[in-house]
């Protein structure tokens, strides 16, 4: 049975309404009245406000994307104007792990170029909105939700290549690397996996939602013709009713208006019927795509978001914590009180040590970040709540028009609230990066026993990084990926192996 027809709460409407009619009233035209009313009822003030105010904020965040985009022109730093770069994993000895290159996305330019056109979606959508208020018919005709689902889709495409640049970083630093029996690295999983995840994933899951609101929009023009057919045949059985009404009508053509009202309004239960089978099908298939999009931004939040994200600032914290080799009478059992407190004086005299410019760096860009990231996990959990309270309550989405009007708006909130911290990140990508880039070349040149740096190529070629596996300082591995995440660098990724822990404890022993 449909949504529609169990509900059948529209037609005890219809079938209620003649009780409701006034003596000496036209019922063709009360009804008309009572379905425009019903159905496209006028825009509060507080909804128009609401959506102008939107509409500003969007139409400056598409301003300062065009700026974040074209002012590295201006500034001459064109080298980090790229979108994504060849990354391949070499061992010691220079020789390539894997066939395979991994492609590292420029989150900077990506994340402004999607947050540009989710915000000329968002204004459009605003506009289709705000032209709808003062038009009934225009609003009958309109299908808004086509400008709604490219403003979730770029909007899940920023989160996802925030995302995979976190899940990069995190996978290739030394956790998924191991050591056979001849010393030599490889890597567990192959590039080409990730390469591949990270472009199926979002393809399939645009493709789907595609798929789903093509079929909805399909669904919404048929409920449209079936609306403005059944509003035809009330109007023309409103002008019969009016000749009938006629006193100068006579006895012949009475009998005739009398036939044709009998047919028109047999007519207009069959287009009623045609019009609440269609709103059945707007309802089932609204239902699929909120459903739809409730598992893909599930899966980006949880699964994927939180995890990859969380878990690269857990490790940038770990590595620029400072550690210090454990005494062995750190607890003493048969000491007197005076030894026990001169040994933990000096336990804390050691602590006292001066924290190095990088790791002040890393630490301001790593209190950043984590608040971009819950701000952006709060926005997802915003999309998904809407999409489940669109995919539990689609009928009242469908027939009541208070729901309509608050439903119209309430998709703009975590749009909003992510393109604040969405254009922040890129506008830091932009002003910052070149000072980041600085001190993280000059921290490669101060190891050059730990890493083997290759330039790349430039100019319109694709840049291709060689990835040296060989053992380093960890404080040093978490500042350059924090670097490569935060402001991903033009020519290197670094990333450590398992190696590090036997490199550190024989430091300590030398200690």
């Amino acid at each position: 049975m449909s949504p529609i027809s169990s509900d059948r709460s529209l037609q005890d409407d219809i079938k209620n309404l003649f009780k409701l009619l006034p003596p000496g009233v036209n019922p063709f035209e009360f009804i008309i009245k009572y379905l425009y009313e019903k159905n496209f009822p006028p825009t509060s003030n507080a909804s128009i406000i609401v959506l102008k105010i939107f509409f500003s904020f969007h139409l400056l965040i598409c301003f300062f994307c065009i700026s974040i985009l074209i002012l590295p022109f201006f500034k001459g730093k064109r080298d980090s104007m790229w979108v994504f770069k060849k990354l391949y994993i070499s061992d010691g000895q220079n020789l390539r792990l894997h066939p395979s290159p991994l492609y590292f996305l420029n989150s900077g330019m990506i994340m402004a170029i999607s947050q540009f056109f989710g915000s000329v979606s968002s204004v459009l959508y605003i506009l289709l909105l705000l032209r709808s208020s003062k038009d009934t018919e225009y609003r009958a005709k309109a299908k808004s939700i086509k400008f709604l689902s490219p403003m979730l889709n770029f909007e899940f495409f920023a989160y996802w290549v925030m995302a995979w640049n976190s899940l990069y970083t995190k996978l290739y630093s030394g956790a998924f690397y191991t050591t056979n029996m001849n010393s030599k690295q490889r890597c567990t999983v192959p590039p080409f996996i990730y390469n591949f995840l990270f472009v199926t994933f979002p393809f399939i899951s645009i493709f789907i939602d595609v798929y789903y609101l093509k079929i909805l929009m399909d669904s919404m023009s048929q409920q449209s013709s079936a609306w403005f057919d059944l509003l035809e045949n009330l109007k023309v059985g409103s002008k019969i009713w009016e000749d009938i009404m006629e006193p100068s009508t006579d006895t012949m053509k009475h009998a005739n208006l009398m036939n044709k009202i009998m047919e028109n309004t047999n007519k207009s239960e069959v287009l009623a019927r045609s019009l609440l089978w269609s709103l059945d099908l707007v309802v089932e298939r609204f239902r699929n795509l909120c459903i739809t999009w409730t598992i893909v931004l599930f899966i980006t939040c949880v699964v994927l978001f939180i995890y990859s994200l969380w878990s690269f600032l857990s490790l940038i914290y770990q590595s620029i914590r400072p550690k210090f080799p454990k005494p062995a009478n750190n607890i003493p059992v048969l000491t007197c009180s005076r030894n026990k407190t001169k040994q933990q004086n000096q336990f804390l005299t050691q602590a006292e040590v001066p924290v190095s410019p990088q790791i002040k760096i890393i630490r301001q860009k790593l209190r950043f970040l984590t608040f971009r990231a819950s701000v952006m996990v709060f926005s997802i959990s915003i999309s998904i709540i809407i999409c489940m309270i669109g995919s539990i309550t689609p009928v009242r989405i469908a027939t009541d028009p208070s729901w309509r009007s608050i439903m119209c708006w309430v998709p703009l909130i975590s749009g909003s609230i992510a393109s604040l911290p969405i254009t922040y990140q890129c506008w830091r990508l932009c002003n910052d990066g070149e000072e980041i880039h600085k001190s993280a070349h000059k921290r490669l040149a101060s190891t050059t026993d730990c890493l083997d740096y290759v330039n790349a190529p430039r100019g319109n070629d694709i840049s291709a990084s060689i990835i040296s596996i060989q053992p380093s300082n960890p404080a040093t591995s978490s500042e350059l990926s924090a670097a490569a995440e935060e402001f991903p660098l033009e020519d290197v990724i670094y990333v450590c192996d398992k190696r590090v822990d036997k490199y550190n404890q024989d430091q300590i022993k030398k200690i």
